[in-house]
């Protein structure tokens, strides 16, 4: 009892003591980033309109959109690539969601099964390779099955979603540019206005005094007029923040080391090449060449031999190896496998695939028909017939094309095929089963010949990967600020290249294509810091210094600056030259004089002056033979002088077609960039990336 007593009297002060205990637990936690009560964000890649995905959701969906790309295109995107992406299409997919949910627009179900699975599918559904049939074109029966047994189809299925959402967007966007569209369109009333204005056509003289005349060290601009200008051009210059930094790369070159390397185990290869039997060579030079070089045991052309070869491949003669020899970024040898032939350089030919359960009841199939055909069967007839070849070669008659010795990747389809005569029927195993081959076409004779070619690139080792680092990592340590980095750079010869406006979620830049690193520590760091690390990028290292750091809003005065300059300059000599051609009324006075015909003021450029705006108000409004007053262009100060004035006849009808396209065609341009400038977007890749 005394001790419940005890903890009663004390309760007030275990209670302050818990409860700032919990409150520093929570407010470390927070600190650290690390609560479940504030890190929830710490899983959202970002928000888009109210739509959020966790990086969850977008790790599954980059790994989707891999796979994607890998079987439309075959081939490995870049991580970078993937993630924008993915990013994009939820981007696109949410604001789209926002704008439809306030418009009251849907595509229905109906709408997305008309577009996918009728007999008249969206266009797109054309470009999904796994949905195309042996013909290449979209089957709606492929998505019915995928749809219906999406356990079974998974990978498919999940590809699909991908797929389905891009429909979705460019249906809905499709609707939401009608609807601006219809909004937009000028009336009847406005377009026979706009269309009078090409009631007429000019001719007129015109002499220019170009900007660049004048020097520019003769035109001052005081920061007064700097300012003014860049107060003018404001909106042009906003941005949502950037980095800008300066970076010294070092390239990871071959040591002369590394060239006696390759060029001594090449010698060991010519070595070998010397003296190895002739039929373990393909096997030998498939493990010691690089692979852009395989090896191939294939008669070839005189133009398919490596340049550096070609003479000596035709006359050394067979058995013969090649001195080793130095090309570019590789050391090469070759060796003739033949005797110089003279064989056709293509033939076209035709197949039956004879396939049974067993290579003897494949055989057995195949003599009998061997047999019909020299018995004069028609062989389109037996392909159609017995061919277990895809249904799209045999509605073909089995017709293969054209091809070259080497495309089968049979040696002894090549021996075969190439030496039949035309209408020549051959027979060639092909593990269980057989191929029937009719030679159809040849082209003529040309000179071929077997070889062996080796060749090994000129690559750095670890050791001068080694030495280039310690160069850059000693730069780094001893340079701890940018006014270091850029003095020590200028005494040993080092060339500083900037790198401007890195957007924090931006992955790569023009001269260092894997710069994702680069840019998140330019994000992390200060104006004037320096690289601890050496950053890698395929074939060099990297040290890099924080040079400009800008938050969202606009762009500093200084930093465009030189732009500045040149507009205000402009501005200066335009007013230096209309003063110089004030009253002036004899154009060959001036300067020379060009002349330009048949101009409508709807133009949207003026030949032999290009666009100039300016020039195309003015001229409507002369009098034939009127000389204007000096007009300031783009790209210089300009008299006219009107030729003529002629009667254009308008179709009005034409006309309001040609308008209503381009603004549609401006809408849809336009339209998606100006829907994301207006959307709340809350970008946190950089968080995981």
């Amino acid at each position: 009892m005394a001790a419940l007593e005890k903890i009663r009297n004390r309760a007030g002060l275990l209670i302050g003591v818990v409860g700032l205990a919990l409150f520093a637990f929570i407010i470390g936690d927070f600190l650290n980033s690390g609560s479940t009560y504030f890190g929830m964000s710490k899983n959202k890649i970002g928000e888009v309109e109210g739509s959020e995905m966790s990086i969850m959701e977008f790790q599954d969906k980059t790994a989707t959109f891999s796979d994607i790309v890998k079987m439309q295109y075959n081939q490995n995107p870049e991580d970078a690539d993937v993630r924008d992406a993915v990013w994009s299409q939820f981007v696109e997919t949410s604001i789209l969601k926002a704008k439809a949910e306030e418009l009251g627009l849907t595509v229905p179900t109906e709408e997305m099964q008309e577009a996918t699975l009728s007999n008249n599918p969206h266009p797109m559904m054309g470009q999904i390779r796994f949905l195309l049939n042996e013909n290449g074109q979209y089957d709606p029966k492929r998505l019915a099955t995928i749809l219906s047994q999406s356990d079974k189809y998974a990978d498919y299925y999940k590809m699909w979603l991908y797929w389905e959402t891009n429909l979705k967007n460019q249906m809905m966007m499709q609707k939401y540019q009608s609807l601006l569209f219809a909004a937009l369109s000028p009336t009847k009333g406005n377009m026979e206005a706009l269309a009078s204005f090409d009631k007429s056509v000019m001719d007129f003289a015109f002499v220019r005094k170009n900007y660049f005349d004048i020097a520019d060290s003769t035109v001052a601009v005081s920061d007064a007029e700097l300012k003014a200008k860049y107060e003018e051009m404001k909106p042009l210059f906003k941005t949502k923040g950037y980095r800008s930094v300066k970076v010294i790369i070092y390239p990871i070159n071959p040591s002369e080391e590394d060239v006696k390397d390759v060029e001594a185990n090449m010698q060991e290869s010519k070595a070998q090449l010397d003296s190895m039997d002739m039929k373990d060579i393909p096997l030998f030079v498939s493990q010691v060449s690089d692979p852009e070089f395989p090896a191939s045991t294939s008669y070839i052309t005189e133009n398919e031999v490596d340049l550096i070869f070609r003479d000596f491949a035709f006359t050394a003669g067979k058995g013969k190896t090649s001195d080793l020899k130095r090309d570019g970024q590789y050391y090469k040898v070759l060796k003739v496998m033949s005797d110089v032939q003279m064989r056709p350089d293509s033939v076209k030919a035709s197949r039956i695939i004879v396939f049974r359960k067993d290579k003897e009841g494949s055989q057995k199939l195949a003599d009998s028909l061997m047999a019909e055909l020299n018995k004069g069967a028609n062989f389109d007839t037996l392909v159609k017939k017995f061919s277990q070849d895809n249904k799209a070669l045999v509605e073909k008659g089995g017709d293969m094309g054209w091809m070259k010795e080497g495309m089968s990747g049979s040696e002894d389809f090549d021996e075969k095929v190439f030496a039949a005569g035309v209408g020549q029927v051959v027979s060639i195993p092909v593990q269980q089963a057989f191929f029937l081959v009719k030679v159809t076409a040849k082209t003529s004779l040309v000179k071929k010949v077997k070889i062996a070619e080796i060749a090994n690139k000129i690559e750095p080792s670890t050791d001068t990967y080694r030495n280039v680092y310690d160069q850059a990592k000693k730069f780094v340590l001893a340079n701890r600020s940018l006014a270091q980095f850029e003095e020590s750079a200028a005494k040993e010869g080092l060339q500083v290249r900037p790198i401007e406006r890195l957007a924090q979620n931006q992955s790569k830049v023009y001269v260092l294509p894997q710069a994702r690193e680069i840019i998140k520590w330019a994000w992390e760091h200060n104006v004037g810091e320096v690289s601890d690390n050496v950053f890698e990028t395929p074939g060099q290292y990297v040290i890099a210094a924080v040079n400009e750091s800008v938050e969202e809003g606009f762009v500093p005065m200084a930093s465009v600056k030189s732009q500045l300059e040149v507009e205000v300059r402009k501005d200066k000599k335009a007013e230096i030259l209309k003063k110089e051609l004030e009253g002036k009324t004899d154009l060959a006075a001036v300067g020379k004089v060009d002349t330009t015909t048949n101009v409508k003021f709807s133009d949207m450029g003026v030949a032999r002056i290009g666009n100039e705006p300016a020039i195309l108000g003015v001229a409507y409004n002369m009098a034939v033979d009127a000389v204007s007053a000096p007009i300031k262009g783009n790209s210089g100060v300009y008299l006219i002088k009107m030729l003529a004035k002629k009667d254009n006849a308008v179709d009005a009808n034409a006309f309001m077609a040609t308008q209503k396209s381009e603004l549609a065609n401006n809408t849809m341009r336009s339209l998606y960039q100006v829907l994301m400038d207006k959307s709340e977007i809350e970008d946190n890749r950089y968080n995981f990336y």
